[in-house]
């Protein structure tokens, strides 16, 4: 598996290597080019994750480390039966289970 992730993504390599050959790249840089193969994008916010990057491509899962998701076309997603995990479902998960 190949997972694209944000090199400003806090621990990248230490959390992801496990899962697949990384690919790391400045958020702004991330384009439909650099995905094609990929099956798994990580990002930070400064990434627009939506129908023009991800048309064609091979992704199937997206992971945003930050809590909005305003950069993030979640209905785009949905459509394509593309998955969606954020920072904000994680401290929601948690705080449920306090």
């Amino acid at each position: 598996m190949k997972l694209m992730i944000d090199d400003a993504v806090w621990g990248f390599k230490e959390i992801f290597s496990d899962f697949g050959e990384i690919i790391a790249l400045p958020g702004r840089e991330i384009d439909r080019q650099s995905l094609l193969d990929c099956e798994v994008l990580i990002v930070r916010s400064r990434t627009k994750v939506n129908k023009e990057l991800l048309e064609g491509t091979k992704v199937q899962f997206v992971g945003s480390t930050v809590a909005g998701l305003d950069h993030i076309d979640e209905a785009f997603l949905q459509a394509n039966n593309i998955t969606l995990a954020s920072l904000r479902d994680a401290m929601r998960t948690l705080l449920q289970n306090m």
